[in-house]
């Protein structure tokens, strides 16, 4: 993977294998179980949407029919 500073156009190169994906995946999981624990916690929701969902959906759709937006 190529990553490229916007504004200084700066580059930096990562490697990426099956074995860093998984623990990427692991963290990522983590973390969203977290923010999902703190949600509930304290009376809010948490609604985990794919990031092929498009944003107008997401709004509009999902998390309206959730109620989680006003």
């Amino acid at each position: 993977i190529d990553f490229i500073d916007a504004e200084t156009g700066a580059r930096l190169h990562m490697h990426v294998d099956a074995d860093a994906r998984k623990r990427y995946t692991e963290e990522f999981d983590r973390f969203s179980s977290g923010i999902r624990e703190i949600a509930i916690r304290n009376q809010g929701r948490y609604a985990g949407l794919p990031v092929s969902v498009p944003l107008e959906e997401a709004v509009f759709g999902t998390l309206a029919r959730l109620q989680s937006i006003a």
